[in-house]
């Protein structure tokens, strides 16, 4: 019972998390702030690690659908949501740390009302992804589900 009780929380896990939202402020902050007199935005290693993040915050939707539409037909979510939950959790940290990393010093004002809407609570926000590598079972309890779920290794 725990462990199926486990597996639907798990599957649920982050949806309090806007991911399209979050990569819209990252871009707008990224144009608004600058780094050696240039928009952030213009810096190619950010561009591509904004664009690769945005193509793992697609791949999580549609995993987030296939994973809801198995249990909307009634089947007992099993190993990947384990996945779910510790890929949604990482994307989730690395996408703030991004955000964060646009902002420059102005990263380290917590709830400052001179910031913009943007970048009013990112850095709280990000302080919370951090504890979701915890519930729900920790990312490292999740790696030994897989491991022993889909990959077949031995305990």
């Amino acid at each position: 019972m725990a462990k199926a009780l486990l597996a639907h929380e798990r599957s649920s896990t982050g949806e309090h998390v806007d991911l399209g939202r979050l990569l819209t402020n990252i871009k707008h902050l990224a144009r608004r702030y600058e780094r050696d007199g240039r928009p952030v935005l213009e810096d190619e290693s950010f561009r591509q690690r904004l664009a690769r993040l945005e193509m793992d915050a697609d791949g999580l939707r549609y995993t987030r659908y296939r994973l809801l539409t198995a249990l909307m037909q009634g089947r007992a979510p099993g190993p990947e949501a384990s996945i779910f939950k510790l890929y949604q959790s990482e994307l989730c940290q690395a996408l703030y740390d991004l955000a964060l990393e646009s902002m420059g010093p102005d990263a380290a004002r917590w709830y400052d009302d001179t910031l913009s809407a943007e970048a009013y609570d990112l850095p709280m926000q990000m302080t919370i992804t951090r504890a979701m590598s915890i519930y729900s079972g920790s990312n490292e309890i999740q790696r030994n589900i897989i491991a022993k779920r889909v990959l077949g290794l031995p305990d």
